[in-house]
């Protein structure tokens, strides 16, 4: 029995090996690699935010700054709500009012409403041409943007195209009575008489 246990070694055991021990070195290199992404990540998000408001401001800039020039009348122009009003100082046929007009970047007045009647008639004491007319077809009364008048302001009687005196011929083109009514009165379009422009302004893009 002796010589069975002779050779037997004794057992040596082998120290265990924490996982937090082993390691070591490539533990530390792995949390920088994951800070360092992480603090890069942050400053292209915040690189990103700082361009992205940036252009935001630039394009707001630019939108606020094409409305300020577009809302603002030319000078000797007199403004109510979104248009612009000249008044001439000379008279003329209707076509050479609507010419002036033109030129200037507008158009003959287009009467929308009480409001624009009221304000036009404390301001313009002359009988002036305004942008109605049925020179295509007679009684048929149009707007120069080509639209029917829907508020209407005609004077007692008017429109009556010279009634049975012919004494101005066809009258195809109406202008404002300088009343406190502002009220309209068709009339031969070669008579000469002041006129009101109209300029609608631009607010936005």
């Amino acid at each position: 029995m002796e010589d069975i246990y002779a050779n037997v070694q004794p057992v040596k055991l082998i120290p265990q090996i924490s996982a937090r021990n082993y390691r070591g070195k490539n533990d530390t290199t792995y949390r920088y690699k994951c800070v360092s992404s992480l603090f890069f990540s942050r400053i292209h998000m915040y690189l990103f935010l700082i361009f992205t408001v940036s252009s935001f401001d630039t394009r707001e800039n630019s939108v606020c700054s094409f409305i300020l020039v577009e809302s603002t009348c030319p000078k000797g122009w007199i403004t109510l709500n979104v248009s612009c009003y000249y008044f001439s100082n000379e008279a003329g046929s209707w076509d050479e009012a609507r010419s002036d007009c033109i030129h200037r970047g507008a158009d003959l007045l287009v009467m929308n409403n009480a409001e624009e009647k009221t304000f036009l008639a404390a301001l313009f004491k002359k009988e002036a041409w305004i942008g109605l007319n049925d020179k295509e077809t007679e009684g048929s009364w149009k707007w120069v943007d080509g639209t029917s008048p829907e508020f209407k302001n005609w004077h007692d009687s008017q429109p009556n195209n010279g009634g049975t005196s012919g004494r101005w011929g066809e009258e195809d083109c109406a202008h404002v009575y300088n009343n406190d009514k502002a009220s309209w009165n068709d009339f031969s379009c070669d008579g000469a008489k002041h006129w009101i422009c109209e300029k609608v302004l631009k607010l936005g893009v």
